[in-house]
């Protein structure tokens, strides 16, 4: 995947950025590449049938690098490579050097014997040069090159530590100098992007993991019996939500040590929650309601009693075209789906809630961000368009984009992918998600 033995292609080079450039630099980059090599995005450039063959080697070189810079073993073996690739070619411009020079003095030494018809006397007059002088000098040269060559190799280390450290102070100066342009949306941006780097570290499935990991080894094999199980599964859920207050409350001893928008944008679940438990307080929302429980006040209309499926901001929505079979209803589908048989009666259009065999409908399915590993899979679709690849999986195009937002570019004329891997729904029931979750729990 990095190189063959008979070729080396820079990446870092190939992509236009150092190789000091973040995930995030490297991923900008390689987006603004493929634009331009893209072989769709110059169908109407008239170019020739060379170009093209040009321009796809490189697209499929700006490929290679992207997948390589940014997989963590691949990118190490990567500038591993690429280093002793450099330190080769300086060792043999070197030697070249060093062979240019003594041919020199060879041919000097040879063009001299030659002015004094071979006499070795002369010869040493005119260039210094004798046969044992010759051979000895060669000697020194071969010994003074190797130790030149040790000493080289051991100061490298310090020659890169010292330019390593020129360079990040010489980028901390930009940056302050940078934040002092800024103006108040920039310095936010830029704040945001910054908290959000640091959560990406250790975010909510990794945290959960990790918990579920820790207490499976704690308390599994106390589970003897039915009454246990269920206490082992309740003090579970009871640790996930605990710890994860914890770590959220965590946060803020961030308060002396960021400034104040920052330390807004790192707690901004506090600070949502602590808004909207105001506002409720604020409006009476907990107040006890002395309606009964399904009546209808008097002079509200039936239609404003109807719930409404929203999906939150947890949750994503997956778009599935389904062919209706026999014995299928509308409720059923509806709950499979996670929504109310009504929305989904109204996103069809539907007058009643009958439904027929062979007729197709849209079904949202709104998956919570947790689950949504169970409802996709990731699969190979090179030569096959984007609308092909909806109608195999019974979905559409936006469902597409929205599952690969980083691997597919939405130009003038459509959507096109970059990369040949794309992650595609996976619709599945309730039950296969519970017999999915069950199988994980055991793993852990």
């Amino acid at each position: 995947m990095i190189m063959n033995s008979e070729e080396f292609f820079d990446f870092y080079e190939i992509l236009g950025v150092e190789d000091t450039a973040t995930i995030e630099e490297i991923k900008k980059a390689y987006r603004k590449k493929a634009l331009e090599l893209h072989p769709d995005a110059n169908v109407n450039k008239n170019l020739t049938e060379e170009q093209l063959t040009k321009m796809r080697e490189e697209f499929t070189r700006a490929n290679v690098a992207y997948k390589t810079l940014t997989e963590e073993e691949e990118k190490a073996k990567y500038d591993q490579k690429r280093k002793e690739h450099y330190e080769k070619i300086r060792r043999q411009q070197e030697a070249k050097q060093q062979e240019a020079e003594r041919r020199r003095q060879e041919e000097a030494f040879r063009r001299a014997q030659q002015r004094a018809s071979y006499s070795w006397d002369y010869a040493y007059h005119a260039t210094g040069f004798d046969r044992g002088t010759y051979e000895r000098q060669n000697r020194a040269d071969e010994t003074r090159s190797n130790t030149q060559n040790r000493s080289r190799t051991s100061s490298t280390y310090h020659t890169q530590n010292t330019r390593r450290q020129e360079s990040t102070m010489r980028s901390q100066t930009q940056k302050r100098a940078s934040h002092k342009k800024e103006n108040f949306f920039q310095s936010l941006k830029r704040q945001y992007q910054e908290v959000r780097r640091d959560e990406k570290k250790y975010n909510f499935k990794n945290r959960h993991q990790d918990i579920s990991a820790d207490y499976y080894d704690a308390f599994a094999d106390k589970v003897t019996s039915i009454p246990k199980e269920v206490l082992y599964y309740a003090g579970s859920g009871a640790t996930h939500v605990l710890l994860e207050l914890f770590y959220q409350l965590a946060k803020l001893r961030y308060l002396n040590k960021d400034a104040f928008t920052k330390f807004v944008i790192r707690n901004r679940k506090l600070v949502t929650a602590a808004i909207l438990v105001g506002v409720m307080v604020s409006t009476g929302v907990f107040q006890a309601d002395k309606t009964p429980t399904g009546a209808i006040r008097e002079g509200e209309d039936l239609a404003a009693t109807t719930t409404t499926t929203i999906p939150n901001e947890e949750e994503l929505t997956l778009n599935r075209y389904y062919k209706i079979e026999s014995g299928d209803t509308l409720s059923e589908l509806a709950e499979e789906a996670n929504i109310s048989a009504e929305d989904l009666r109204i996103a069809n259009g539907l007058s009643s809630s009958t439904i027929y065999q062979d007729d197709t409908i849209k079904i949202p399915y709104h998956i919570k961000s947790e689950e949504l590993k169970y409802y996709t899979q990731k699969i190979q679709a090179e030569g096959i368009s984007l609308e092909s690849l909806a109608k195999m999986y019974e979905t559409d195009v936006d469902t597409l984009f929205r599952l690969n937002e980083e691997a597919i570019v939405r130009l003038e004329d459509g959507l096109y992918a970059l990369t040949d891997e794309l992650v595609v729904p996976k619709f599945i029931t309730k039950a296969e998600l519970k017999d999915l979750k069950a199988q994980q729990d055991k793993t852990y």
